[in-house]
């Protein structure tokens, strides 16, 4: 039976995810995208993407070699940022030519220009994934190993965390800047400069309701203590770098610490593509989801491509039925030869025959994961599975630095959980992930690339994170 590996999680739109699979087949040129087999698989909304072992270790292995010439490395670091830059030209010229008046022709045009530049972007996501940065990132440790021999952990982290500013960081600035004058066409101007910030979020004035919390005196408060903190940190990390860099005296060190670096903030970049496109383009899908007779959440949730162009083609839609058979489960499954999707009892059917020999045992003790900030904890653990804002809001209010917060990947608008836990676990990410770069401003305990963290660990287990061994060792369940 063909193995997989759990490769991420989230509440993420059927949509998007359709389009990501068409990566595969438009841009295998991109690094990393040369995977012959994925499975995404969804339970009440909840996403788990799997990877093929086999691939992961060879052809997505030898296809992230390529980040080990300094020359290729940039250029793919540059194509990524003019693939964002084309994206947004695209994205913000189908939400100025806009109005309900389009004809179904039109609309089809403008929905599949954004899927192109979707599927680009998405594309580009891949190269920074940790599977495809792992040759870089182990040359990198390999060199600093040579040096600092068992002590190596702590400057391999500190070259691999970004020097310069981030999109969250330049966010936090402007969320201070706005408190000053803060008018409603002041606050929409923000929610679309930064739309990764209302991730599943379902209105206009769902986002202005966000982003008028975090300009009370507390959240305010709370964001120009965290600036001041990012700047003295990154002062001291500028120095710590030089000095690491120096007596290395290794040009290859600093080629791989800036690619890994910049691959960093690109990461973030792209993922405010994705990730902000439907907040941003919230009348134009909002319209498509009237046109269907579904709700917005219902149309990006539960739609692939070939319903939005059949809508738009033959104004013909899914059935009641096999949208409340998506809403239960899915399970959308690329293989080289093309792409199969089923829903509802025949996906979890499909599910049990070609994953459920993939799955942990649930006996697990212990498990691994990348150290991506040094330390100890023993804590609660608080499970998260949902990125929408208002329900990440409800567990701010119920955690604190006993807990230990869980999940697939953290997102942006997960910061307010951060924050309050003593340490993060999560089933994605390597030394260039969201997750990593937050947990060292926090100066939180993390173990990033657990894989199988979310699928073990449940609601109020005791654990102990010892990120000093790489280890999650469950205490009490």
């Amino acid at each position: 039976m063909k193995k997989f590996q759990l490769a991420w999680t989230g509440e993420q739109p059927l949509l998007k995810n359709d389009i990501q699979t068409e990566r595969y087949i438009f841009h295998r040129d991109i690094t990393g995208n040369v995977l012959s087999e994925q499975i995404m698989w969804s339970l009440k909304g909840y996403l788990e993407c799997y990877f093929p072992v086999d691939d992961v270790e060879s052809v997505v292995y030898e296809d992230g070699k390529k980040f080990l010439n300094p020359l290729f490395a940039s250029k793919t670091i540059s194509d990524a940022k003019e693939a964002a830059h084309q994206y947004w030209n695209v994205i913000k010229n189908i939400r100025l030519s806009f109005n309900p008046s389009l004809s179904n022709d039109e609309l089809l045009k403008y929905f599949e220009e954004y899927r192109v530049v979707e599927r680009k972007v998405l594309a580009y996501f891949m190269c920074s994934r940790e599977e495809v940065m792992a040759p870089v990132e182990e040359q990198l440790a390999e060199i600093v190993k040579e040096k600092y021999r068992d002590d190596y952990l702590q400057p391999y982290i500190t070259l691999t965390t970004p020097k310069e500013d981030d999109l969250l960081y330049q966010e936090k600035c402007d969320v201070l800047l706005l408190s000053k004058n803060p008018t409603d066409e002041s606050i929409q101007e923000h929610a679309l400069k930064y739309p990764l910030m209302l991730f599943n979020v379902e209105s206009e004035a769902e986002g202005a309701k966000i982003i008028k919390y975090r300009l009370t005196p507390e959240e305010l408060k709370k964001a120009k203590k965290e600036v001041e903190n990012y700047k003295h940190g990154k002062v001291l990390l500028k120095k710590e770098q030089q000095e690491i860099l120096t007596l290395l005296k290794s040009k290859e060190a600093e080629d791989i610490t800036y690619f890994i670096q910049q691959s960093s903030l690109c990461r973030l970049t792209l993922k405010a593509c994705w990730g902000g496109a439907h907040y941003f383009l919230m009348l134009f899908f909002s319209h498509l989801a009237d046109k269907a007779g579904v709700t917005h959440r219902e149309f990006v949730m539960f739609s692939r491509v070939e319903d939005v162009i059949r809508l738009l083609q033959s104004s013909v839609w899914l059935s009641g039925q096999e949208l409340q058979n998506r809403k239960r489960a899915y399970l959308l499954h690329y293989k080289a030869d093309g792409v199969s999707f089923v829903s509802g009892v025949e996906a979890e059917q499909k599910k049990i025959q070609i994953l459920d020999s993939s799955q942990p045992s649930q006996e697990l003790q212990e498990f691994k994961g990348t150290i991506a900030h040094k330390g100890k904890f023993q804590g609660t653990v608080v499970l998260v599975k949902v990125d929408t804002p208002s329900e990440i809001h409800k567990i701010a209010g119920k955690i604190n630095k006993k807990h230990v917060l869980v999940t697939g990947m953290t997102n942006p608008n997960m910061t307010m959980l951060v924050n309050k836990v003593g340490a993060i676990l999560t089933d994605e990410g390597g030394m260039a992930c969201h997750a990593a770069i937050i947990s060292r401003e926090f100066k939180i305990p993390c173990l990033v690339g657990c894989k199988i963290a979310t699928q073990i660990l449940k609601d109020g287990d005791l654990v102990e994170v010892d990120a000093e061994r790489g280890i999650v060792r469950i205490l009490q369940r």
